[in-house]
Formats: C-alpha cells, sequence, structure tokens
C-alpha cells in the first residue's frame, strides 16, 4: 500500500492485495446426487443441492483499491472514498448437474443439484464514507455518519451476476455521548435487488428502509469497564425480504424443496421489531 499527502487535509491511498481461499470439505467431497442427500450439502439457502468437485483449485483474488480522504483541519468533519476492483482466479461457482423432481418423481421442481466449478470472476464497487462531529454545552458530542457501498460481481465466463451481492444500500447514523451515556439512532435504505445469480435462481427482492435505536450506558466506579446496552431492531415493524436471505422453503413440511415449485418460492423475510439488550465487560 502506498500514500501520498496532498496537504494537511488531503491524502490518497493506493494498494494491492493477492488473498486466497482453498475449497472447504463440502465443495470437495460431497459425493452423493441424489435430491434429498444433496439438499442436506447446501449451506448458501438457495434450495438447491450441492455436489462436490474433488479437482477444484484455490481461489486467488487480485484485489486492487484507491481511497481518497478529505477532511477540514480541525478533523471534525471526514469525507472518504474507495473504488475497488478485483479479479478472482479460479473462482469456485456452480453449474448444473440435475433437475430435482418432486418425491416419487413428479415433474422437474425448478431447484436443481449444482456441481461445484472454477471459473474467473471479478468483483468492483465503491464505497463511500462520510462523518462530521459537533459539540453542544447542555446535549453532549454527536456523530453524524453516513455510509454508501456498492458493489456488483460478475462470473467472466458465463456473463452470469455472482451469488449473494448486496445491493446499493446507505446506512445513516447519529450519535449521542452524553456523560456515561451512548445513544443511537441508525436508518438504513436498501435498493432493489434485480442483479441476481441466474444458475442458482437467485431471487430478486424490493428495496426497503429500517429505523434501529439503541442506548448505552458505561458504568463507572468498580465497574467502570462494564457497559449495558439496549436496543430496539427494526423499529418501524417493517416487513422486508433479505437480499441474502436465499429461499423461504420452510413453510410445511420438512425437505420442501422437493415438494415445493420453484415459482411458489419467496424470499426469507427478515426481521420484525425486536428488542435485544446486552452487558459487556472489558477486562
Amino acid at each position: 500500500m502506498a500514500v501520498y499527502t496532498i496537504d494537511d487535509t488531503k491524502t490518497i491511498e493506493g494498494g494491492y492485495a493477492i488473498k486466497n481461499r482453498a475449497p472447504n470439505l463440502y465443495e470437495l467431497y460431497a459425493w452423493n446426487t441424489r435430491a434429498m442427500e444433496s439438499i442436506m450439502n447446501n449451506w448458501v439457502g438457495d434450495g438447491n443441492g450441492y455436489v462436490g468437485n474433488p479437482n477444484l483449485d484455490s481461489e486467488t483474488a487480485h484485489v486492487f483499491s484507491v481511497s481518497s480522504n478529505i477532511h477540514n483541519e480541525a478533523k471534525t468533519t471526514n469525507l472518504k472514498i474507495t473504488p475497488h476492483y478485483s479479479f478472482i482466479q479460479d473462482y469456485i461457482d456452480a453449474q448444473k448437474y440435475l433437475d430435482i423432481t418432486g418425491m416419487g418423481g413428479t415433474p422437474d421442481s425448478g431447484f436443481d443439484t449444482l456441481k461445484f466449478i472454477n471459473q474467473d470472476a471479478k468483483i468492483y464497487g465503491l464505497d463511500v464514507d462520510l462523518s462530521h462531529q459537533f459539540k453542544t454545552l447542555n446535549y453532549g458530542d454527536f456523530y453524524a455518519k453516513a455510509a454508501v457501498s456498492y458493489i456488483r460481481g460478475e462470473n467472466k465466463e458465463t456473463g452470469d451476476d455472482l451469488y449473494r451481492l448486496m445491493p446499493l444500500n446507505l446506512k445513516i447514523n447519529l450519535e449521542q455521548q452524553i456523560g456515561s451515556w451512548t445513544n443511537t439512532i441508525q436508518g438504513q435504505l436498501v435498493d432493489e435487488k434485480t442483479h441476481v445469480n441466474k444458475i442458482r435462481r437467485e431471487i430478486e427482492t424490493s428495496g426497503y428502509g429500517l429505523v434501529h435505536l439503541s442506548s448505552s450506558y458505561k458504568f463507572s466506579g468498580a465497574l467502570n469497564n462494564a457497559r449495558l446496552t439496549f436496543g430496539i431492531h427494526n423499529l418501524l415493524d417493517k416487513y422486508y425480504d433479505l437480499p441474502l436471505g436465499g429461499v423461504y422453503i420452510g413453510q410445511g413440511a420438512t425437505m420442501m424443496t422437493m415438494n415445493l415449485p420453484y415459482n411458489s418460492a419467496v424470499p426469507l423475510p427478515g426481521m420484525g421489531r425486536s428488542f435485544n439488550t446486552a452487558f459487556s465487560y472489558e477486562f
């Protein structure tokens, strides 16, 4: 990585990295091609079955990124823009092996048994982070943060979109620190997911917006390393489908894939309103 300082408020960073991932045991050695057994080898939630390939090579990703960092002299406002590009040799993707039929040999359900295969791929995107800090006399310190993320992936040999990539999304946080309290309100906006992986029959999802609240208290005295946190996730109880959640095939009997036509499948719903609490202690 190299860093070039333009002046006291602006820097540019450029980087290159090589990353490797070896195929796991399921990707290599899951051998049974029957529908029931191959579906059990699914850990990505797409409703398909998977068969291993002992001849798989490790993935090798060549990652390039550039970041521009801009802040004011007081360093209370910061902007970071990071475009990135990855070329992945021997990306572990999948190809169709067999149709999955319903119980008793009924017609093709629409789901498939897939076999792992090495194919080249590319991933590219853009991350933008903006933050601003301001102080008040009576209401503590405030931190406003916004983060935008966009990513696309493509199998260079088939032209198919890569599986399970998040669509364009924005997170906005407003955090207040006053005394021992830290209070946060977060807004999350997610675009519709239209770039989907065809080989796995990934389902498109609609855009949505969520609001989350959290508050934490840091103890003092003998418990000065302890913190108690309370939060409400999805404050407005918004119904939405998870862009990375896969297919919901749990409505009814187990092994539902073999009885559920693909055109009846729905995306996995996101979590409704939930109340969460946590206690942490730092040693």
